[in-house]
Formats: C-alpha cells, structure tokens, sequence
C-alpha cells in the first residue's frame, strides 16, 4: 500500500490524518486506533496510586510525523513484460475525477490508459531501470466534502497517492534449438528456432555456423528462426546465444545428392586458338559429383574441366561423365582464322521504287575471305541502308551506298530512285519478285510446275 506524506504542523490536523478526513491527506484507520492508544499513558502517583493522566499533545506530533513518513509510498518489483494492478487506498466517497501518470512512460506503461474516474489502473514493464531510479506512479485525485451548513457537498479537496516500480530485466533461463539435430541434401535447407524460457522473457540472440568438414549459410527470418542451406557434404553446427550468456547448438548432416541426368551444350564453331568453356547442367538441383572430360581428338579440341581449346581444324565429340556414370556429349567443329579480303565487290548501279526494299550482294575475295562490314549512303532522304546490306527507296532521285571492310577495302553502288507508278505498291512487287525466285528456283532444281 502506499501512502501520502504528512506535512500537517497543528494537532487537529494529525487527528483528523489519522482518522482519514483531511481535506487532502488520508491514512487507513488502523492508525487512528494506534492514535487513540498513545494520547494516554499510564502514570504512577507518589502514593502508589494508579491513575490515568493525558499524555502532553505536542509530544503526539514527532510521533505521527514518523508513521506518515513510515507509510510513504509502495514498492512494487516487477520483471520485464510483467503487469499488475495498482489500486487507490481508502479512495473517497464522493471522487471527482482521477489523472495518473508514470516518471518513465517509456519504461513502465498504463495498459490500458486509465479512466478519469478510475480508481485502479494496469501497468506493464517494458524496460528494466537502474535499481537507483525506480519509476513513480503518481495518482492525483480529487472529491467533493460535504458542507454542515447546507448539506450540500460544495467543496472540492485533492489528495494524491504514490507507488515506486522497480523493474528488472527478465532473463531467460534456458534456450533450446528445435531441431536439435537434423540431416539436409547439399542445396536443400534446414529451418531451425530457438526457444527461450520462460517465454516472456527478455533478450537478444545471436546465431553462428561452426563448420566441420562441411559447408553451409544461413538466413534469418526473424531473431528466433534461420534457415541453413546446405553448401558441401559434411557436419555443420549452428548456435545460438542468449544475451546473458546461455548457449544451444545443433548438429547439421549435409548430405550428398547423386545426379539423375548431365548434359551440355555445344559451343558452335571455334577459330583456332579460341578458348570456350562448357557449364554442364546437372539434375536435380544440389546435386554434387565429380565430373570426368574427354575429346573424341585431343589434335582437333582439347578439354579439361570443361574448358576447350581449339587446336586445328575438323571436328571432334566432347563427352562428360558423373561419377555415377551420367553422359552427355556435344560436336565441336574447328576452322582455320579466316583470310582478310583482298578486294570487294557489289552491282555498281541499282533501281529501285520508293518504299521498296532491296538486299545488295557482296563478293569477297578469295573465297574463304571474311570480315565486319559497314554500310553508309551518300543520301539517306534518297536511299537509306541498313547494317546487312538492305537498301530502301526513300524519295526520287540517286544517292551511292558504300560498303568497306575491316582492312578499309570499299566498294560503291549508284542507286536510282523512281517513284512508285500509280496502282502499283510495294507489297504486288514484292510478290512478283517471290514468284520469280520461285520459278528460278524450280528451274534450278528441275522441279516440274503443276497444271
């Protein structure tokens, strides 16, 4: 319980303390009965007579100033996230309204925010506090007295009642991982969560791996939960620490998966001299498993570890092996560097109708000759050209397209732009252009025409 400090001077002010019907300080009334018992004391005459005599009133004072001071305030001990009810002693009859607030609000909160007539309110302990700076709940309130003349209750009084809280940290008293031991394949993961007791209390955790002869990661979700992936066959052991100092582990078997199929894909052609390096892919995920590499012609394509060299030309088969006898192979083909062109040629004239698209032929030589080529036109609003050669009418007139090689030979090409006759488009020439390389095509081939 906790009480108000007396600050009454005059003796009717200690009585009516006592008896609870100051206009702002109240004590329970079993000091009132304590009161009552120390105004008089018993006295002995000179005769041996025993008589009774009233004990001097000022001596009363220091007496009843003690016990107030004694009554004070309560001490209330809780641990974080613990609640209690505090509730107003002897709260007068007639109250008038109710204001509590706490030193800490961010340490110690009301839960729920009391009502203006409430007597009692719940408070909670958020944060441990220096056992030096307890948090006070002050609750002030105020009632209505009753006037003796009018009967009626005209007069407001005010009193107050204090409580100190002391709050303490609420430490775990064991920790425990669930699993505590479990086994994964490498690229499968382990879900694991901590439990602390008892569950209200309060702390950190601090997770970490300690690798064996395997190899794993982990993922934290939340501060209780990680997720532990797998990485190489082996042990692993996961920890957890509490913030005072209690420990938990589990032991984590990684594992190997064998695979059910390999295969890779072929490069495409390589230039001797080319380096290329071939990623099989290897089923199901997180499968592990060494892999054997061997060339068909070590003289044409030599492999190691999945990494080609082209050593002249032809073709030869690179095949990879698991340890569990998967295959898959892929045809590598080889050519020489290619000759640098030693001259170019394209039609030196072209005509063409606006909106109408023609491809220009290139011929380099020798015949094994290759190289980047670059376009450009003279005019685009006339005849624009595309990076593969595709020349496109634009408006009447002439403009040359110029082709050059990577060595800088060039080739030049006057095209003659005409309008498109009226009833004509691009798209009935485009078909007659189809059906003569269809009919030179048929002749090429002696295929005969149907009927």
């Amino acid at each position: 319980m906790g009480f108000c400090v007396a600050r009454s001077t005059s003796i009717g002010n200690a009585r009516a303390l006592i008896r609870g019907t100051s206009n702002k300080y109240r004590l329970p009334r079993f000091l009132f009965v304590l009161q009552r018992l120390t105004f008089y004391s018993h006295a002995w005459g000179v005769a041996g007579r025993k008589s009774f005599m009233p004990m001097k009133r000022i001596y009363f004072v220091p007496l009843v100033l003690l016990l107030l001071t004694s009554f004070q305030l309560s001490a209330i001990e809780l641990k974080v996230g613990e609640r209690t009810t505090l509730y107003l002693s002897n709260p007068p009859q007639y109250l008038a309204g109710c204001i509590w607030t706490s030193s800490h609000p961010f340490d110690v909160v009301f839960d729920p925010t009391p009502a203006s007539y409430a007597t009692s309110a719940t408070i909670k302990a958020v944060r441990p506090l220096d056992t030096t700076s307890p948090c006070i709940i002050h609750c002030e309130y105020k009632y209505n007295e009753l006037d003796p003349i009018s009967g009626r209750y005209i007069y407001q009084r005010s009193g107050y009642q204090d409580w100190y809280v002391y709050v303490k940290a609420n430490d775990p008293t064991s920790v425990t991982i669930t699993p505590a031991s479990t086994s994964i394949f490498v690229g499968e993961r382990a879900r694991l969560e901590a439990t602390i007791y008892p569950s209200n209390a309060s702390t950190t955790l601090d997770w970490w791996l300690d690798k064996v002869d395997g190899d794993a990661f982990y993922t934290q979700s939340q501060q209780s939960v990680i997720n532990v992936t797998g990485e190489a066959p082996g042990v692993v052991y996961a920890n957890v620490r509490t913030s005072n100092g209690l420990t938990a582990r589990c032991k984590i078997t990684i594992n190997s998966k064998d695979p059910t199929s390999i295969s890779i894909t072929s490069p495409g052609t390589m230039i001797v001299g080319d380096r290329k390096t071939l990623y099989p892919s290897i089923q199901p995920p997180g499968a592990t498993t060494s892999l054997t590499w061997k060339s068909s012609d070590d003289r044409i394509v030599e492999v190691s570890n999945g990494v080609l060299i082209a050593k002249s030309k032809g073709t030869a088969k690179i095949t990879v092996t698991t340890h569990n006898g998967k295959t898959s192979s892929c045809d590598v083909t080889v050519k020489n560097a290619p000759e640098k062109p030693t001259s170019i040629k394209i039609p030196p004239t072209l005509t063409v109708y606006t909106s109408v698209t023609k491809t220009i032929d290139v011929t380099l030589a020798p015949d094994d000759a290759e190289s980047t080529l670059k376009w450009s036109s003279s005019d685009s609003n006339i005849a624009s050209v595309s990076t593969a050669g595709k020349v496109t009418g634009k408006n009447a007139g002439k403009a040359t397209i110029t082709v050059t090689t990577a060595n800088n030979l060039s080739a030049s090409c006057e095209v003659t732009v005409i309008e498109m006759p009226a009833g004509l488009t691009s798209s009935k020439i485009q078909n007659k252009i189809n059906n003569v390389n269809n009919l030179l095509n048929r002749t090429i081939n002696k295929v005969p025409t149907s009927k």
